[in-house]
């Protein structure tokens, strides 16, 4: 398992890596390999893909610090990946739901074939294609659910994440619509 730590550097806040007991988690297990990448949102998810191929990885499957694997069956999910990549399919989701209900099927499972464009959710492939990653149409790969929950999150973390999301709602609106994207509408959460 590969885990990249870093705080953006327009995130506030004083300290350059995760304080919240990921990267003493990730400590825990001779499997992870803990990478600190303090860079912006764009760069930092790119040198996830990197990574992953510098280890011969096909896909990368994304979790954040307050996602929680709550059912796996790992046969069932690595036959179903191996199935993906015969098929040619860049982008998948998982079972994905924030505590009552199946949440979004965005994706959360990527090619290594991909990489970010100039945003944090524009996706570019190696023949030059560009997709908004909310709005690509996503399989949902079997043996996998994972449960997201935001209340792991400190007051002053999601404080901090607001500041920080509404301090780049301008130059995201304005790379959006240059895309031929619609201007971004942002939901509080």
């Amino acid at each position: 398992m590969l885990a990249v730590d870093g705080r953006y550097p327009t995130f506030p806040g004083r300290n350059p890596h995760s304080t919240d007991g990921s990267r003493e988690l990730c400590g825990a297990f001779d499997n992870v390999f803990l990478y600190t990448y303090p860079k912006d949102q764009v760069a930092k998810r790119n040198f996830c893909f990197e990574m992953a191929c510098t280890y011969g990885l096909d896909f990368i499957v994304v979790l954040d610090s307050d996602s929680f694997i709550v059912d796996f069956d790992q046969q069932q999910f690595e036959f179903a990946l191996e199935r993906c990549h015969r098929l040619g399919y860049k982008y998948m989701s998982y079972k994905f739901f924030n505590g009552k209900r199946i949440s979004w099927q965005f994706p959360l499972i990527y090619s290594t074939e991909l990489r970010y464009f100039r945003l944090h959710n524009v996706l570019r492939h190696t023949c030059g294609f560009y997709s908004m990653v909310p709005f690509i149409p996503a399989s949902i790969v079997p043996g996998i659910t994972v449960r997201h929950d935001t209340l792991c999150r400190s007051r002053s973390y999601m404080s901090r994440r607001k500041i920080y999301r509404d301090g780049r709602k301008p130059k995201e609106s304005e790379t959006r619509v240059e895309l031929g994207y619609a201007p971004l509408h942002w939901r509080e959460s």
